[in-house]
Protein backbone atom coordinates (compact mmCIF):
# COMPACT_ATOMS: atom_id res chain seq x y z
CA UNK A 1 0.00 0.00 0.00
CA UNK A 2 2.99 2.36 0.82
CA UNK A 3 4.67 1.66 -2.32
CA UNK A 4 1.40 2.35 -4.17
CA UNK A 5 0.94 6.18 -2.77
CA UNK A 6 4.50 6.86 -3.28
CA UNK A 7 4.39 6.09 -6.75
CA UNK A 8 1.18 8.11 -7.45
CA UNK A 9 3.03 11.10 -5.51
CA UNK A 10 5.68 10.58 -8.20
CA UNK A 11 3.87 10.90 -11.04
CA UNK A 12 1.53 13.32 -9.15
CA UNK A 13 4.59 15.20 -8.45
CA UNK A 14 6.17 14.54 -12.57
CA UNK A 15 2.59 15.85 -13.98
CA UNK A 16 3.16 19.08 -11.82
CA UNK A 17 6.12 20.12 -13.22
CA UNK A 18 5.33 19.17 -16.41
CA UNK A 19 2.48 21.71 -16.02
CA UNK A 20 4.88 24.45 -14.52
CA UNK A 21 7.44 23.99 -17.10
CA UNK A 22 4.87 24.16 -19.96
CA UNK A 23 3.58 27.17 -18.57
CA UNK A 24 6.80 28.66 -18.14
CA UNK A 25 7.43 28.15 -21.71
CA UNK A 26 4.36 29.88 -22.85
CA UNK A 27 3.51 33.05 -23.43
CA UNK A 28 0.09 34.55 -23.50
CA UNK A 29 -1.31 38.15 -23.67
CA UNK A 30 -4.96 39.27 -23.58
CA UNK A 31 -5.56 41.26 -26.66
CA UNK A 32 -6.17 44.21 -24.96
CA UNK A 33 -2.74 43.89 -24.01
CA UNK A 34 -1.61 43.95 -27.49
CA UNK A 35 -0.72 48.08 -27.74
CA UNK A 36 2.46 49.05 -28.32
CA UNK A 37 3.10 52.22 -27.37
CA UNK A 38 4.22 55.01 -29.81
CA UNK A 39 7.68 55.20 -28.78
CA UNK A 40 8.23 51.68 -28.95
CA UNK A 41 6.31 51.63 -32.28
CA UNK A 42 9.24 54.17 -33.30
CA UNK A 43 12.02 51.88 -32.55
CA UNK A 44 11.11 49.13 -35.68
CA UNK A 45 12.12 50.46 -39.12
CA UNK A 46 11.66 47.89 -42.39
CA UNK A 47 13.38 47.87 -45.49
CA UNK A 48 11.13 45.32 -48.46
CA UNK A 49 10.35 42.62 -46.25
CA UNK A 50 13.23 42.87 -43.50
CA UNK A 51 12.16 44.32 -40.06
CA UNK A 52 14.35 46.25 -37.81
CA UNK A 53 14.73 47.07 -33.88
CA UNK A 54 16.38 49.83 -32.85
CA UNK A 55 18.46 49.67 -36.14
CA UNK A 56 19.49 45.70 -35.56
CA UNK A 57 17.68 42.97 -37.77
CA UNK A 58 15.29 41.31 -36.08
CA UNK A 59 13.84 39.14 -38.84
CA UNK A 60 12.12 39.25 -42.15
CA UNK A 61 8.30 38.28 -43.62
CA UNK A 62 8.35 34.94 -44.49
CA UNK A 63 4.88 34.68 -45.94
CA UNK A 64 1.99 36.60 -46.30
CA UNK A 65 -1.26 34.36 -47.34
CA UNK A 66 -4.83 35.37 -47.92
CA UNK A 67 -8.05 33.09 -46.78
CA UNK A 68 -11.03 32.65 -47.68
CA UNK A 69 -13.02 30.94 -45.32
CA UNK A 70 -16.90 29.12 -45.92
CA UNK A 71 -18.58 32.21 -44.35
CA UNK A 72 -17.14 34.75 -47.02
CA UNK A 73 -15.09 36.07 -44.85
CA UNK A 74 -11.13 36.77 -46.05
CA UNK A 75 -8.69 37.09 -43.41
CA UNK A 76 -5.04 37.81 -44.19
CA UNK A 77 -2.26 35.81 -42.55
CA UNK A 78 1.39 36.83 -41.58
CA UNK A 79 4.40 34.49 -41.36
CA UNK A 80 7.47 36.38 -39.59
CA UNK A 81 10.73 34.55 -39.04
CA UNK A 82 12.65 36.24 -36.01
CA UNK A 83 16.49 35.71 -36.63
CA UNK A 84 17.58 37.93 -33.41
CA UNK A 85 17.04 36.09 -29.66
CA UNK A 86 14.64 33.68 -28.43
CA UNK A 87 13.66 36.58 -26.08
CA UNK A 88 9.43 36.25 -25.61
CA UNK A 89 9.63 40.15 -25.00
CA UNK A 90 11.26 40.59 -28.54
CA UNK A 91 8.60 38.10 -29.67
CA UNK A 92 5.81 40.06 -27.96
CA UNK A 93 7.10 43.36 -29.82
CA UNK A 94 7.17 42.53 -33.06
CA UNK A 95 3.56 41.06 -33.00
CA UNK A 96 2.85 44.25 -31.28
CA UNK A 97 3.92 46.30 -34.02
CA UNK A 98 2.83 43.94 -36.74
CA UNK A 99 -0.91 44.02 -35.49
CA UNK A 100 -0.61 47.88 -35.24
CA UNK A 101 0.00 48.23 -38.57
CA UNK A 102 -2.28 44.91 -39.50
CA UNK A 103 -4.88 44.87 -36.61
CA UNK A 104 -7.05 42.03 -38.69
CA UNK A 105 -4.50 40.12 -39.65
CA UNK A 106 -3.22 36.36 -37.85
CA UNK A 107 0.13 36.77 -36.97
CA UNK A 108 2.68 34.01 -36.41
CA UNK A 109 6.36 34.50 -35.57
CA UNK A 110 8.54 31.38 -36.07
CA UNK A 111 12.00 31.40 -35.09
CA UNK A 112 15.10 30.92 -37.32
CA UNK A 113 17.30 28.12 -35.66
CA UNK A 114 20.21 28.25 -38.53
CA UNK A 115 19.65 32.04 -38.34
CA UNK A 116 19.54 33.15 -34.84
CA UNK A 117 21.70 35.64 -33.64
CA UNK A 118 22.63 36.96 -29.88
Amino acid sequence: MTNKILNTSIVLAILFSVVVLFNMCSTTEKVDDMVISQEEFDNFSSSQDTLFYKGDMVGYMQSIEWEFLPNDMIRMEISFVQTMSLDSQLTMKIIKYLHRLHPRAKIEVNYDDEKLTK
